[in-house]
C-alpha cells in the first residue's frame, strides 16, 4: 500500500527546490551577492533550513522496533539513494569541468553536492540514536531530549571561533554544514511526531501575524543596522537563529494555510508537487546547466552583479532569475525523464523503486 503524500509538503518542497536553483543562478551564474541583494538576503535566511525541515518531516516514521536488520537495511538504502548518485554526478560534473574528481573530493569534499552527504550523515545520527535507545530500552522521550541536547551542542560549536578552522577533514565531511543544518531536520521530525498539536498551534491567527511581523522586522534590522566587530555574535544570533527560524515558520505557514489548494490537481499545484517529487533529480542535474560564472570570465555577469549591487532592483532581479531558473529546471526534468526510462538508471541514480521483472515484461508487451 502506497503511503499518501501530503500535498502542501510536496508543493513546499517543490518551491524550495525552485528557490535553491534561483539562489545558484544568482550566486554562481550572475554573481549577485546574496548579502547585498534584497531578494538574496531574504532567501538565504530560510531556503536550506526549509529543505532540511521537510526532509525530517517526511522521514519520520513510527517504528515499533529498531532491530539490527531494520537499522542496517535502512542505512544501506539511504546510502544507495543519497551517496551513490552523488558520487556518480559529482564525478561526471568535475570530469566535464576538466578537473580530477578524486583530488577535488580529497581537498574540498563533494563541494556543490554537500547537501546529499550531510543528509546521509544526519540519517546516520538519527537512526543510530533511535536504535541505541531501543537496545537500551529507553523511553522514546529520551530520543527527543537527546536530539535537543545535540542542537544546543551544535549552537555552542557554531558560535565558537575555533570551530571555523577549516581543515581538510571538515571540508570532506562537510562538518560545518552538518552542525548548521542538523537542527532543522530534528525540527521536521518533531513537527511530524507531534503534528496534531503543532498544526493546531500554527493555525492560530495571532501566531501567523506575530511570525510575519517579527520576520519582517528582523530582516529590516539586519539590512539597515551597522554591525561592528563587537556585535558580530549578536548579528549571528539574529541572522542565523532568529531570522532563520522565523523565515522557516512563515514559509511553512504560507503553504500550510493553502493545503486545500495543494491537495487539488490544479495546474500550478500539480507542477509544484511534481517538482517536489523530483527534487533530487533536479538537484543532481541542474549544476550541469548553470550558465558559466561570469564574475571573472564574462562581462554579462559582472555587469549584472554591479547593477543589482548598486540598484537593488528587486522586480528586475526576480524577473531575470525566475526565467533562467525555470529554463534550467525544465531542462533538468527533461534529462531526468529520459534517464528514468531505464529501470536501472531510475533506481540507482534517483532512488526510484525498482520494477519487478514481471512488471517490466508486462510493460514491454503493452507497448
Amino acid at each position: 500500500m502506497t503511503k499518501k503524500r501530503i500535498g502542501f509538503i510536496d508543493a513546499m518542497r517543490g518551491m524550495t527546490m525552485f528557490l535553491v536553483v534561483v539562489a545558484h543562478v544568482m550566486t554562481f551564474s550572475l554573481g549577485i551577492n546574496a548579502e547585498k541583494s534584497v531578494l538574496g538576503s531574504v532567501l538565504i535566511t530560510f531556503r536550506m533550513p526549509v529543505f532540511f525541515l521537510i526532509s525530517g518531516f517526511v522521514s519520520y516514521k513510527v517504528v515499533e522496533k529498531y532491530s539490527s536488520s531494520f537499522y542496517f537495511k535502512t542505512l544501506w538504502k539511504k546510502f544507495l539513494i543519497l551517496i551513490l548518485p552523488t558520487i556518480v554526478f559529482f564525478a561526471l560534473l568535475y570530469i566535464a569541468r576538466k578537473q580530477n574528481p578524486i583530488t577535488t573530493f580529497l581537498a574540498n569534499g563533494f563541494v556543490e553536492y554537500w547537501f546529499m552527504l550531510v543528509l546521509f550523515e544526519i540519517f546516520l545520527i538519527y537512526l543510530t540514536l533511535n536504535y541505541l535507545c531501543q537496545v537500551l530500552k529507553l523511553n522514546e522521550k529520551f530520543v527527543d531530549a537527546t536530539l535537543l541536547v545535540l542542537i544546543i551542542v551544535g549552537w555552542y560549536l557554531y558560535f565558537n571561533k575555533s570551530f571555523y578552522i577549516n581543515t581538510e577533514f571538515r571540508k570532506v565531511l562537510s562538518v560545518g554544514k552538518l552542525v548548521n543544518y542538523f537542527q532543522y531536520f530534528v525540527l521536521g521530525t518533531l513537527f511530524r511526531k507531534y503534528w496534531s498539536a503543532i498544526y493546531a498551534f500554527l493555525k492560530k491567527d495571532w501566531v501567523k501575524v506575530a511570525a510575519v511581523i517579527m520576520f519582517i522586522a528582523a530582516i529590516l534590522v539586519i539590512r539597515n543596522a551597522y554591525w561592528n566587530v563587537g556585535n558580530i555574535t549578536w548579528y549571528k544570533v539574529l541572522h542565523d537563529v532568529v531570522v532563520r527560524y522565523l523565515g522557516l515558520i512563515v514559509f511553512f505557514l504560507i503553504f500550510m494555510n493553502r493545503e486545500t489548494y495543494f491537495d487539488s490537481d490544479k495546474k500550478f499545484s500539480h507542477l509544484l508537487k511534481f517538482i517536489g517529487e523530483r527534487t533530487m533529480d533536479i538537484y543532481l542535474i541542474h549544476y550541469f546547466f548553470l550558465p558559466k560564472n561570469g564574475i571573472n570570465n564574462g562581462k554579462f555577469a559582472a555587469t549584472m552583479f554591479n547593477f543589482f549591487e548598486t540598484n537593488n532592483n528587486i522586480v528586475l532581479e526576480i524577473a531575470v532569475v525566475t526565467i533562467v531558473s525555470s529554463l534550467i529546471i525544465a531542462v533538468s526534468l527533461g534529462v531526468s525523464q529520459i534517464l528514468r526510462q531505464s529501470n536501472f538508471f531510475g533506481h540507482y541514480l534517483f532512488g526510484a523503486p525498482s520494477l519487478p521483472k514481471a512488471d517490466l515484461k508486462e510493460a514491454g508487451t503493452n507497448k
